[in-house]
């Protein structure tokens, strides 16, 4: 399904009960070009939107579980998002962990597959770009400063008084 604002159309919308995931029409463009111009950084493109989308997806689900109203994850080109329900207790610490946890594990899985850390993302194997890139999106979310998802888990679990 496609929505659009105005005459130019800009999503690719699919619903899934109280789940939206919307992807914007830049993305298979770019994906594209870059699998024929450059079939390498193509793929660790796609990678790295399937590694974005479990993160986004880990939130969605997560708000939903816990009896979220509904939940849109959006992805464009550059970054993605997840619109989920607000919770004013606990709930919102443990939503705001999922995109985090399901990077986290993902690398692991992979470690113990045999995959390891390459910093050289250029020349990496893909599942070696799949832990790193896992890794560090996991990790760096973690990080105990909003926006960042470890912020708001903080806010969450240890709220000022």
């Amino acid at each position: 399904m496609l929505s659009s604002h105005g005459d130019a159309v800009t999503w690719f919308s699919v619903p899934l009960g109280r789940l939206r995931v919307r992807l914007h029409t830049m993305v298979p463009l770019v994906a594209a070009v870059l699998v024929y111009w450059a079939p390498g950084i193509g793929l660790r493109y796609l990678l790295l939107l399937a590694v974005l989308l479990l993160h986004e997806l880990g939130h969605a689900l997560v708000s939903l579980a816990m009896g979220g109203a509904r939940a849109v994850v959006s992805l464009s080109p550059a970054f993605g998002w997840a619109d989920v329900t607000a919770f004013p207790d606990r709930r919102e610490g443990w939503t705001a962990l999922a995109g985090p946890a399901i990077n986290l594990a993902v690398a692991g899985a992979l470690a113990l597959g045999g995959a390891g850390l390459d910093w050289s993302l250029r020349s990496a194997s893909p599942t070696d770009f799949l832990l790193t890139i896992s890794l560090v999106m996991g990790a760096g979310n973690l990080i105990p400063v909003k926006p960042a998802d470890g912020g708001r888990a903080f806010s969450a679990f240890w709220p000022t008084r």
